[in-house]
C-alpha cells in the first residue's frame, strides 16, 4: 500500500510539474522568431525579357550573362521560391535590397508577387538595393522615396518609425524581435554607406527598443562586415571611410546580427567588440544565380540556429518564349545542373569580358578610347583573350604554341597537371565554390596554381609580342609599367608572392569563422567579449592580422 502511494503521489508530483512547466514553455516558444532570408532577386519579368537568344547547335547555355543570373529565368525561381515559402514553417520573409533590375515595371511586377504571398498569411519587409533605387526618379527608375510608397505594404505601412532621409525604417517581428532595416544606398551608386545622420538616427532607434524590451534584428543590403579579406563594401563618414567605426558602432548598440546580400555570395563572417561581444553579418546569395540559395533562420533564448536552403525545382510555364527542347528537358529534370552549366557560361563570358577586351583595363589606366595606345591594348587584350580560350594542355603534341601549358611555360610558369580541359573550368570551379559558400581552396592547390600561371602566362605573351608597339604608342605613359612588369617576374617575385598569397588565400578560401551554410551561432540573451574576433575592427587588427599570415608565410 506505501508503495502504491509513493507510485501515485511520483506520478501526481511528476503530472504537476509538467503542467507547470507548459505555460513557461509555451511563453518561450511563442517568442521564438522563425525567419526566411532570400536576396539579389533581380527580378526582370517576362514583359521585358523577350525571346531566349538562339545559339549555334544545341547550345544549351547561349543566353547566359556575364554575373550568371538568370535573368530569364528569374520570374520562374522567384515563383517557385515563394511557394516554398508558402508551404515552410517560416511566417516572415526579409528581402535584402536589390529586389530588381531597377525598372518600373519591374517593381511593379515584384509587388504583386509579394501580395501574393502576405495575402496567404504570410509576412514580408524588403529594404533597397543599389539596383532598386537611383538618386532622382524617371520615366523608368525610381528614388527611395517612391521606393517608400511602392513598397509600403512590405514594413512601411506598420513601420514603428521611419526615417525621413532614407528608405530606412523598424517594424515589430514579434513579442522579442524589431526589425531595423537600413537604406545604406545613395546617389544611385554600387557602394554603401551609413553616414553620421543616419547613424544618429539607429542611435535613436536602438534606444527606442531597449526601451521597449526589443531585440534589433538589421537588414541592409551592403555588407556590414568584410567577406573577402580587408574587402568591405559598406563605408562611412568616420575614420576616413571605413567600415570598422559603424560595426563597432552597431555592436554597441545591441545589435548581434545583420542580413546583408549584394556580392551574390552565400558567406557568415564575425566579429568580436569589446564592449558588447558578438557581432554576425549574414550574407544571402542571389537568389537566381547558382545555387539560387536562400536562408532559414530561428532565434529562441538558447540559440539561434541558420540553414540554408535552395531552388531546386521551377515550372517552366513561367518561363519566357524561345527555349528549345533541350534547355526545357534540363530545366525540368535537373534544375540544379542547369543553373551550374548556366553559371559555369557566365564565368566564360565574365573572364573573356575582363581580360579580353581592352575597355577595362584602359578604364583603370585611364587611357581614352580614341587614342593610339587604347588601340595597342585592345590588340594586346584580344590577345590575352584567344590565349585563354585555347585548350589548357598541348593535345596534338605539336611544336607549336597552342595551349596554355605551353604558352605558360614559354614566360616560366609551370602548369600543374588536372583533368580540365579549359581555364573557364577551373575558374568555374573556384567560383562557384565562393559563391555556394563552400569555398576551401589554398593557393597552392591544383585549381589557383593553374589558373594562375595561366593568367600570367598569357599576360607575359601578349606583353611579348607587343612591348615594341607599346612603347612607341605612348613610351612615356607605359615605360613605368613595363619596367614594374619585369620587376614582377625576378627574384623579387618571389618576395611580392609572399606578401600577396595571404589576400589570395582570402578570396578562394573561407576568409573568416563561423560555416557559412548551416550554423549555430549564439543568442542575444549572451553578452560580452570571448576575447576573439573575425573580421578585423580595427586598422592595428587589420594590420596585425595580416602580418601574422606574411610571417607565417616567410618561415614556412
Amino acid at each position: 500500500m506505501k508503495r502504491f502511494l509513493k507510485k501515485t503521489w511520483a506520478v501526481i508530483l511528476v503530472a504537476v510539474l509538467i503542467l507547470s512547466a507548459v505555460p513557461l514553455y509555451v511563453f518561450a516558444n511563442g517568442n521564438n522568431l522563425k525567419i526566411c532570408v532570400a536576396s539579389d532577386l533581380h527580378l526582370k519579368p517576362l514583359s521585358l525579357c523577350g525571346p531566349v537568344p538562339v545559339g549555334e547547335g544545341d547550345d544549351i547555355f547561349y543566353h547566359a550573362t556575364k554575373q550568371g543570373q538568370m535573368n530569364y529565368e528569374s520570374t520562374a525561381i522567384i515563383k517557385s521560391f515563394l511557394k516554398a515559402f508558402d508551404e515552410s514553417e517560416e511566417e516572415i520573409l526579409l528581402l535584402p535590397g536589390d529586389l530588381t533590375d531597377g525598372n518600373r515595371a519591374s517593381h511593379a511586377e515584384m509587388v504583386a508577387l509579394l501580395s501574393q504571398a502576405e495575402s496567404k498569411g504570410k509576412r514580408v519587409y524588403v529594404i533597397c538595393g543599389n539596383h532598386d533605387i537611383e538618386a532622382e526618379s524617371t520615366e523608368n527608375n525610381i528614388d527611395y522615396k517612391e521606393f517608400r510608397q511602392l513598397y509600403g505594404a512590405f514594413g512601411y505601412d506598420e513601420a514603428v518609425a521611419v526615417d525621413e532621409g532614407s528608405a530606412s525604417y523598424t517594424a515589430d517581428l514579434n513579442g522579442d524581435y524589431r526589425l531595423l532595416a537600413v537604406d545604406t544606398c545613395y546617389d544611385g551608386k554600387d557602394e554603401g554607406r551609413i553616414d553620421d545622420r543616419l547613424m544618429t538616427w539607429i542611435k535613436a532607434q536602438a534606444q527606442a527598443a531597449a526601451g521597449d524590451g526589443k531585440h534589433l534584428v538589421a537588414m541592409m543590403h551592403h555588407n556590414v562586415l568584410p567577406h573577402m579579406g580587408g574587402m568591405s563594401v559598406l563605408s562611412s563618414s568616420f575614420f576616413g571611410g571605413s567600415y570598422m567605426k559603424v560595426a563597432e558602432q552597431l555592436a554597441d548598440l545591441g545589435i548581434k546580427y545583420v542580413f546583408t546580400g549584394h556580392i551574390h555570395a552565400n558567406d557568415i563572417t564575425e566579429t568580436d567588440t569589446k564592449k558588447s561581444g558578438k557581432l554576425y553579418d549574414i550574407m544571402t546569395g542571389s537568389l537566381i544565380t547558382y545555387p539560387n540559395a536562400y536562408r532559414k533562420v530561428v532565434f529562441t533564448a538558447a540559440e539561434v540556429n541558420v540553414k540554408t536552403d535552395y531552388v531546386t525545382t521551377i515550372d517552366t510555364s513561367d518561363l519566357t518564349q524561345g527555349y528549345t527542347d533541350a534547355q526545357l528537358q534540363l530545366l525540368q529534370s535537373d534544375f540544379p545542373s542547369f543553373s551550374k552549366g548556366y553559371f559555369y557560361a557566365g564565368i566564360k563570358l565574365w573572364v573573356h569580358r575582363m581580360i579580353g577586351s581592352a575597355q577595362k583595363i584602359a578604364s583603370v589606366l585611364d587611357i581614352e578610347e580614341e587614342s593610339a595606345l587604347y588601340g595597342v591594348i585592345d590588340k594586346i587584350m584580344s590577345v590575352i583573350g584567344k590565349s585563354l580560350a585555347l585548350p589548357l594542355y598541348d593535345e596534338y603534341n605539336t611544336p607549336d604554341a597552342d595551349s596554355i601549358q605551353e604558352i605558360a611555360a614559354a614566360a616560366g610558369y609551370t602548369m600543374p597537371e588536372s583533368d580540365y580541359n579549359s581555364v573557364y573550368e577551373v575558374a568555374g570551379d573556384i567560383f562557384s565554390a565562393f559563391f555556394a559558400g563552400e569555398e576551401g581552396f589554398s593557393v597552392n592547390d591544383t585549381e589557383p596554381s593553374i589558373l594562375f600561371a595561366a593568367l600570367k602566362g598569357c599576360i607575359s605573351y601578349a606583353l611579348g609580342q607587343y612591348s615594341q608597339m607599346l612603347l612607341s604608342a605612348d613610351g612615356a605613359k607605359l615605360t613605368g609599367i613595363l619596367a614594374k612588369l619585369a620587376y614582377a617576374d625576378s627574384l623579387p617575385n618571389k618576395l611580392f608572392s609572399t606578401l600577396v598569397d595571404p589576400l589570395l588565400e582570402s578570396v578562394i578560401s573561407d576568409a573568416y569563422t563561423p560555416g557559412d551554410l548551416n550554423v549555430t551561432l549564439e543568442a542575444y540573451s549572451v553578452n560580452g567579449s570571448d576575447g576573439e574576433y573575425g573580421a578585423a575592427l580595427s586598422l592595428y587588427k587589420m594590420i596585425s592580422r595580416y602580418c601574422d599570415k606574411v610571417f607565417d608565410k616567410i618561415f614556412s
